[in-house]
């Protein structure tokens, strides 16, 4: 609730003309309290329980946020007041999984590049020591036959279930006679490069002026936000005024 009016975060259920596909489906809204500016605030209340439902009926049955933005008031100086306020902070991940790079995609202890399973056999790199504590040569270098140790046909065209998709796409990655050319079996950080700094960078100024008879208040923010993950981003502008 904002100044007496509530915000209602709901989303329309569907597209004009779309009757099988519900725009919530594939879809993250924002919580429409971030519109309000944090430095227009001038007071903000929680509300719970039967006194929430009373004021505001079966919507505040999980209570209420109460805010109040800032306006003219006859208790404040007189005078003219220029405030501003900026601030930079860093974002980054807490933490991130521990993953093995010990077995390589697969299922039964089969290398299959293209398949999403329990594991499939050990990392050429691994080979030896997983061998020596297992106590026999249980694994070993040449994972696909007709191929070097330690290596297998080229992801991209050698494995079966994407083979048929993209041999026209990356013929680079074949021989003279068709056959994919041999790329080495070695594990991948996926996760730790992915994610980045974060920052977000405020910038407001706000103006009051009071008189005998008016009470003014006017503010401008700009708020911009660079999230952890690559392309997401933010930027917002704020302009409020009362009286």
């Amino acid at each position: 609730m904002v100044d007496g009016i509530p915000f209602d975060n709901s989303s329309n259920g569907n597209f004009p003309g779309d009757t099988q596909n519900g725009y919530a489906s594939n879809s993250v809204v924002s919580n429409r309290a971030y519109d309000i500016d944090p430095n227009n605030i001038e007071a903000m209340t929680i509300l719970k329980g039967a006194a929430a439902s009373a004021l505001y009926g079966s919507r505040a049955a999980n209570g209420v946020i109460v805010i109040t933005t800032k306006s003219g008031s006859k208790t404040a100086r007189k005078g003219l007041e220029v405030t501003y306020n900026g601030s930079y902070s860093t974002e980054k991940i807490s933490t991130i999984p521990d993953y093995q790079d010990t077995y390589t995609q697969g299922s039964n202890q089969q290398y299959n590049g293209g398949f999403i399973g329990n594991w499939g056999t050990v990392f050429p790199a691994e080979v030896d020591r997983v061998n020596a504590k297992l106590g026999f040569n249980r694994y070993t270098k040449t994972i696909v036959e007709g191929y070097p140790e330690g290596t297998v046909p080229h992801p991209l065209v050698g494995v079966p279930y994407t083979a048929a998709r993209y041999l026209s796409i990356f013929p680079q990655f074949l021989d003279a006679a068709g056959k994919p050319i041999a790329d080495p079996l070695v594990p991948y950080d996926i996760i730790g490069g992915f994610f980045k700094q974060g920052s977000v960078i405020e910038n407001g100024v706000n103006i009051s002026s009071t008189g005998d008879k008016t009470s003014l208040n006017a503010g401008i923010s700009r708020t911009t936000n660079q999230g952890i993950i690559p392309n997401s981003n933010t930027k917002r502008t704020s302009i409020n005024f009362g009286g």
